[in-house]
C-alpha cells in the first residue's frame, strides 16, 4: 500500500467579524485621504511596531488618485519630489526604515499596484515577484517557494507567512504545514516579500524567505467609505463577480479609530468535467472581513487590536488532464476526468493585539495572536489505487483530508531608537498549536458488486464503499526562541549588523489507524473493527545567525553583502503498522547558509533605481516524502545548492508614465544523490524556473481638472519547471512548459469614483503553473493533472470612495 501520510497534499495531496457575509468592500491601499504626517505616524507606529519619531509617514493614496500613486512591482522606489519615484517603507527588520536602505532583497507591492493589477489571491500576483515559485490546485492552496528552496513535494513550507505581525499557518509536518496563507489582498498597504532565508528575526519555516501581508491601519482623523464591484467574464466559464467595501471611522478623532471592510467574490471558474457533465468545477467563493481598532492611549503608547476572518468553498481543482509525453490535452483543452466530486474548504480566523510603547530611549512592542485555521478536502486517487490494486477504473477511490491548526504566539521585544552610531534590537517569542488531521481512504464498490464477496463485511460502510484506511492524528508543537541585533556604524558609510536566534521546540503526535489497510497486519482487526495506535515524541535546539556589512558609496548608492541562515523544524517521524518497515522515530531540521552580494541605487534625482544582487545558497539535510515499500515517511536526504542573480529596475520615464521590471535566474539543483528518491546529483530542483521576468508600465495623464485617464499594460514570463526527479517512482517527473502572459487595463479617475475596464492574459496563454504525476507512480501510463493559468478574461471594475477630507 501507498501510505498517503503526513502532509495534507502528500495524503492526496464584539461586531460582525463576517461583516454581514463580507462587507462588500472595496477600495485597496486608496479608500481614506492620507491623514496628517504626525498622525499617521502614530498609525504606523501602532501598525507595525516602530516608534512615531523619526518615522516619516507612509503614503496613502486617495480613492480617485490610485493608479496615480501606484508604483511598480519593484524592490524598492527610490524617494524623492514629485518628479522622483514614490519611497516605500518597509519592517524587513523589525523597524520601519525605506526599502532602499534594507541591505537585501526585499520586494514591495503597494496596495495601490494590486489592485491596478487586478489582483485578489496569491496567484494573482505571484509571477510579479522575483525568484517567487509555487504549485496551485486552485484558490486556496498554494505551496510558496523562493529561490527554488523546495523538494516538490513539501512536508511543511520552506517560506514564512505573516499578517501585520503575526506568523500564521502551522510549524510542524502535520497539519497544513506545507501550504502559505491565501490571503485576499483587498484593502492591503502593501505586500512584503524578503528573499533568502530570515532565521534570525523570523523564526522557523523561512528557509527560502518570508511573504507577510501589511493591512491598512484605522485613520484616527478621516472619516472615510469605499464600495467597489467587479465583474468579469472568462473563457469557457461564466461570470464572476465581486463586492468589496472598507469604513474608516475615527471614534475619538486624533485618540480611538476602527476600520473595517469586507469581501464577497464569486469566480465561476473554467474546467470542466465532460465525463461527469460537469462544468465549471474549479468555481470558487471567497468571503471575509477585517476590523481593527487603534488606540492611542498616550501620545508614547499605542494599542492595536484586531479581528480577521475568511472563507474560501472551491467546487474542485483547477487541473486539466494532460499527457505526460505530448504535454498535449488527454480531451479537451480543459477537461479533467476525476470520477468523484473534490470539494475543498479553507477558514481562517485570526485575532491580534499589538501594543508599541515609546520609551524614548528605545520602544516595547508586544504581539499577541490567536488563530484557527482548517482546510478540508476529497480528491480522487482512482489512478493511484487503482492501479496499485490493479482495479483500473472499476472502482472510483477517494481520499479524504480534513485539519486543523489551533495556534498561540506571544513576541516581545526592545527596539532601541534610529542612531548614527549604535542601533540594537532583543527579543523573545512563544508559540503553541495543537493540530488534528484526519485521513480517509475509501473505495465506492456500487460500480462493481462482484467484489462485496472479497472485501470483510465489518469494513463496508452503509452506501456501499469500503474503508481502506482511516487515520486521525493530533500533533502539538511548542517553540521558545529569543533573538538579537547589533548595528554598528563604523562610519559614516560603512556599517555592520550581526544577529542571532536560539531557538528550542517540542513536538508530540498520536496516530491511530483502522480500515483494511490501516490493519492489514491482522485480519482479526480488520473484521472487529480494531485498531492500531502509535505516537513520538521530538526535541531539538537550533541558532541561526546573520552578518550584514553594508556600504554608501554614494547617499544614493549602496553595497551590501549579507550571509544568513534559517532553518525547518524537523520532528516525530510516522510509524507504519506491522509488518511494513519504517523510517528512523525522527527526523532533523533541515538547514540554509545564504551568501549574498548586492547593490542599490537611485539615478536622475530619484527618476531611475536599480537593484542587484547575486547569491549562492547551501542547502542541508534536505527534509523529504520519501517511500519505504509502499509507505510514506520522512526523512533528511542529501544536499542541494542554488546559484542565482535577481535584477528590478524602475523608471520614472516622463511624468505620469512609470515603467518597472524585475528578471531572475536561477541554478537549483542536487548537490549529492538522493537514493530515497531515485534522484542524481545535478538534477533541477522541483518548481524552480532557471529564467523568469515581469515587466509593468502605468501611465496616467489629466482629461480635465477633475477627471484622469489611467492605462497600463503588464507582462510576465516563466521558464520552464521539473515537478520531480528523473526516475524517481516517489515524486515522478513532468516538465512544465514556459509561458508568459499579458494584461492590459484602461480607466478614468474622479475624486469620488474610479472606472477600469481590463483585460487578464490577452492572448489566452494557458500556462502550465503546476502538476500532479502521482498516478505515475502505480501506471506509468496514467495521466498528468496540470494547474492552468486563468484564461482570457474580460471584466468592469467600479469604485466609488468618500473620505472627510476631500
Amino acid at each position: 500500500m501507498q501510505q498517503q501520510f503526513p502532509m495534507s497534499r502528500m495524503a492526496c495531496s464584539g461586531f460582525l467579524i463576517f461583516l454581514g457575509q463580507a462587507l462588500m468592500c472595496p477600495a485597496s491601499a486608496q479608500d481614506s485621504a492620507a491623514p496628517a504626517a504626525a498622525d499617521q505616524a502614530a498609525v504606523e507606529s501602532a501598525g507595525t511596531g516602530q516608534t512615531a519619531e523619526g518615522s516619516p509617514p507612509a503614503s496613502i493614496p486617495q480613492p480617485g488618485a490610485q493608479a496615480a500613486a501606484a508604483t511598480p512591482v519593484s524592490s524598492n522606489s527610490g524617494s524623492g519630489g514629485a518628479e522622483g519615484l514614490q519611497e516605500v517603507l518597509v519592517t524587513a527588520n523589525k523597524r520601519r526604515e525605506s526599502a532602499r536602505e534594507v541591505p537585501g532583497a526585499v520586494t514591495v507591492i503597494s496596495g495601490g499596484k494590486l489592485e491596478s493589477i487586478g489582483a485578489s489571491n496569491f496567484q494573482d500576483f505571484a509571477t510579479y515577484v522575483p525568484g517567487l515559485s509555487s504549485a496551485s490546485d486552485g484558490v486556496g492552496e498554494n505551496q510558496i517557494a523562493i529561490r527554488g528552496i523546495t523538494s516538490g513535494a513539501q512536508i511543511s513550507s520552506t517560506v514564512g507567512v505573516y499578517v501585520d505581525e503575526s506568523p500564521v499557518g502551522s510549524s510542524s509536518a502535520f497539519a497544513l504545514g506545507s501550504y502559505g496563507l491565501d490571503f485576499n489582498v483587498f484593502d492591503l498597504e502593501r505586500l512584503e516579500v524578503l528573499s533568502g532565508p530570515q532565521g534570525t528575526l523570523y523564526g522557523a519555516s523561512t528557509l527560502g524567505g518570508l511573504l507577510k501581508y501589511v493591512t491598512m491601519p484605522p485613520d484616527l482623523n478621516t472619516y472615510g467609505a469605499t464600495v467597489q464591484s467587479e465583474v468579469s467574464d472568462t473563457i469557457n466559464g461564466g461570470l464572476n463577480h465581486s463586492e468589496r467595501g472598507v469604513l474608516n471611522l475615527p471614534i475619538i478623532p486624533n485618540h480611538l479609530a476602527i476600520r473595517a471592510d469586507g469581501i464577497a467574490e464569486n469566480d465561476a471558474g473554467y474546467v470542466d468535467n465532460p465525463d461527469r457533465g460537469l462544468k465549471d468545477v474549479n468555481a470558487a467563493k471567497t468571503r471575509g472581513g477585517r476590523i481593527s481598532l487603534l488606540g492611542r492611549i498616550t501620545p508614547d503608547l499605542n494599542l492595536r487590536v484586531s479581528v480577521m476572518q475568511q472563507s474560501i468553498d472551491r467546487n474542485g481543482n483547477s487541473d486539466v488532464d494532460r499527457d505526460p509525453m505530448t504535454h498535449q490535452p488527454v480531451q479537451g483543452k480543459y477537461d479533467q476526468s476525476p470520477l468523484i466530486d473534490e470539494p475543498f474548504t479553507s477558514r481562517f480566523l485570526l485575532y491580534s493585539g499589538l501594543v508599541t510603547w515609546n520609551l524614548h530611549w528605545a520602544q516595547v512592542t508586544s504581539m499577541s495572536s490567536w488563530q484557527d485555521i482548517g482546510t478540508t478536502g476529497t480528491l480522487d486517487e482512482t489512478g493511484d489505487f487503482g492501479g496499485l490494486l490493479r482495479t483500473g477504473n472499476l472502482i472510483p477511490f477517494a481520499a479524504a483530508d480534513a485539519a486543523t491548526v489551533k495556534k498561540y504566539t506571544q513576541e516581545l521585544r526592545l527596539t532601541s531608537q534610529d542612531s548614527k552610531i549604535f542601533e540594537w534590537q532583543v527579543g523573545a517569542f512563544y508559540t503553541v498549536e495543537h493540530a488534528d488531521d484526519f485521513l480517509g481512504v475509501s473505495g465506492d464498490l456500487a460500480k462493481d458488486n462482484a467484489l462485496l464477496g472479497l472485501i470483510p463485511v465489518g469494513a463496508l460502510g452503509p452506501d456501499l464503499t469500503v474503508q481502506l484506511l482511516d487515520e486521525p492524528l493530533q500533533s502539538t508543537y511548542r517553540e521558545l526562541a529569543g533573538f538579537a541585533d547589533a548595528t554598528a556604524h563604523l562610519t559614516q558609510r560603512l556599517d555592520v549588523t550581526l544577529g542571532v536566534r536560539y531557538s528550542g521546540n517540542r513536538q508530540g503526535y498520536q496516530q491511530q489507524e483502522s480500515g483494511v489497510l490501516g490493519l492489514i497486519s491482522g485480519l482479526t482487526g480488520a473484521l472487529t473493527g480494531a485498531s492500531t495506535d502509535t505516537g513520538g515524541v521530538s526535541r531539538a535546539n537550533v541558532a541561526t545567525y546573520l552578518f550584514t556589512p553594508r556600504y554608501h558609496i554614494t547617499p544614493s548608492t549602496m553595497i551590501y553583502a549579507r550571509v544568513a541562515s534559517g532553518y525547518r523544524p524537523g520532528g516525530p517521524n510516522y510509524i507504519a503498522p506491522a509488518p511494513f518497515p519504517s523510517g528512523p522515530a525522527t527526523f532533523n531540521p533541515d538547514t540554509v547558509w545564504n551568501y549574498e552580494l548586492g547593490s542599490k541605487a537611485s539615478f536622475f534625482h530619484n527618476r531611475a533605481t536599480v537593484d542587484f544582487d547575486v547569491f549562492y545558497i547551501d542547502w542541508n539535510k534536505i527534509l523529504l516524502l520519501t517511500n519505504l515499500d509502499g509507505n510514506n515517511t520522512i526523512e533528511n536526504g542529501g544536499k542541494a545548492q542554488v546559484r542565482g542573480t535577481e535584477l528590478t529596475a524602475n523608471v520614472k520615464v516622463v511624468r505620469g508614465l512609470t515603467v518597472g521590471g524585475n528578471m531572475s535566474y536561477s541554478d537549483a539543483k542536487l548537490a549529492e544523490d538522493v537514493p530515497a528518491l531515485d534522484a542524481k546529483s545535478g538534477e533541477r530542483l522541483p518548481l524552480s524556473p532557471r529564467f523568469s521576468a515581469a515587466l509593468t508600465a502605468d501611465y496616467n495623464v489629466p482629461v480635465s481638472e477633475w477627471l484622469r485617464g489611467t492605462a497600463g499594460v503588464s507582462y510576465r514570463f516563466v521558464g520552464n519547471r521539473p515537478v520531480g526527479f528523473d526516475g524517481s517512482t516517489t515524486n515522478p517527473q513532468y516538465w512544465l512548459g514556459a509561458y508568459e502572459i499579458m494584461d492590459l487595463r484602461f480607466g478614468v479617475q474622479s475624486r469620488l469614483a474610479n472606472v477600469s475596464l481590463f483585460l487578464k492574459n490577452v492572448f489566452n496563454r494557458l500556462g502550465e503553473v503546476s502538476a500532479d504525476a502521482s498516478a505515475l507512480q502505480n501506471n506509468p501510463d496514467g495521466t498528468v493533472r496540470v494547474a492552468i493559468t486563468q484564461p482570457r478574461t474580460v471584466g468592469l471594475m467600479v469604485t466609488l470612495g468618500w473620505s472627510s477630507d476631500q
